[in-house]
Formats: C-alpha cells, structure tokens, sequence
C-alpha cells in the first residue's frame, strides 16, 4: 500500500525591506502637529501572498530613541506624530523596522521649524510740525513722519503698514502719500495741519505660518501752525 505524504511549501522570508517613507524635507510651524510614516514587506520575494513577519518599530531622533510621552505618540508604530512642533523637535528622524530575519533603518526625514512673525520694536507716536505754505521761508518743521519696526520669524516675515484714521486698519501703499509701506521703515511726507493722514499707524506681519500685528502705538498728530493775527 502506498501512502503519499502532504505536500509542503518553503519560504523563505527576509529582512525588512522599506518601501514607504518620507525624505522630503519638511517645514512645520511651531506649534502644530506633523506626522511620519514608515511602510515594509519582509515576505517570500518569490510567493508574496506568502504574507510578512510581524514587524516592530522604534522611531529615533537625531540618532537618539524615541519614546511615547508628551507631545509624543506612535514612538513604536509605523507612524510617528509630534502634536505640538517646537526647536526641541527641529532634525532628523528615522525608523528601525525589524522582524525575525534582521533590522533596516529607514532613510533620515529632516523637519525644519518655522516660527510665528515676532515684533521686537513697536511703532512710537509721532507729533511732527507742517510744512509751512505762507510767505514766510522758514520752516518749523519739514512735515514728515518716519515710523520704524523691527520684526523677526522664519522664514522672514513680509510687512505691510496699515493705517486708520477712524474707519478701521486698512493697507496703504507707496505714492504720494506715502513711502516705504512694505519695509520696515514707512515715511509719511508733506504733512499740513488737520492732513487726512492724522491717525493711527500699525504693520501687519506676514509669513508661511501666521500674521501678527504690532500694537496700534503709531499715533500721529500734527501740530498747528502758529500765526500771528495782530
């Protein structure tokens, strides 16, 4: 009698081999969550229906261990989050995905922190003398206003200055009326007594993350001419 024996099948499985995962340079916002993700087979290259070893992860930061904790999540999954991004989670991050045949350690994923536009010097008051239209040839003044910030962010913020004379903030530009609206410095030229120009001076700060404002601190008054009636 003959007895034939089951047929059996060998597969050989390998180290993981990573197949997904992000090497493109990021640039997160402080104070925002960013996520990393990792794929790998680690089956039979020849019958991959065969199926993969069961992996672990163990995501690193600057060559260093993570672990869950903080803003910290997913240190040991396949998918790494940072829920709230600062300086102490601006480099490099990689993952070692590992199974029963060895480890592989994925490229590195670099983050860039951008930061919020900062406005280190505010806009001061301005109280500036007219130019003088009568007969007389001197001046008291030279009729002009010069309004200076100073702001910091990355990456550098763009400015625009703003202006209300008691309808609201709106954005000015250079002409006549004005010079320097988008720089940190804005000259307001051939100032009159009672100029529709009289009011408030503020910059709007703008970069790829947020817009601040500086404090509404750049008043401007013109003084009146003094005339001698007898």
């Amino acid at each position: 009698t003959e007895v034939s024996s089951v047929n059996v099948e060998l597969h050989v499985n390998r180290t993981p081999v990573v197949t997904m995962q992000s090497t493109t340079p990021q640039n997160i916002c402080e104070l925002t969550s960013f996520s990393l993700s990792v794929g790998a087979v680690g089956g039979d290259p020849v019958y991959p229906f065969s199926g993969n070893l069961p992996f672990s992860y163990a995501w690193s930061f600057n060559g260093t261990p993570l672990s869950n904790g903080g803003v910290v999540s997913g240190a040991t999954s396949s998918v790494l989050t940072i829920s709230s991004m600062s300086s102490s989670y601006a480099g490099s991050y990689a993952c070692t995905v590992t199974n029963t045949c060895g480890s592989t350690t994925s490229s590195a994923a670099v983050i860039n922190l951008y930061t919020r536009p900062v406005v280190t010097q505010q806009p001061n008051n301005q109280t500036v003398c007219p130019i003088y239209a009568g007969a007389v040839t001197s001046n008291l003044g030279n009729g002009q206003a010069v309004f200076a910030v100073a702001v910091s962010g990355t990456p550098s913020p763009a400015i625009q200055w703003q202006f209300d004379g008691g309808a609201g903030f709106n954005d000015i530009q250079d002409g006549a009326m004005y010079s320097g609206t988008t720089t940190n410095t804005l000259t307001v030229p051939n100032l009159a007594y009672l100029d529709g120009r009289v009011g408030t001076y503020r910059v709007k700060v703008t970069n790829t993350c947020f817009t601040v404002y500086s404090n509404a601190g750049g008043a401007l008054n013109v003084n009146r001419q003094v005339s001698i009636t007898s």
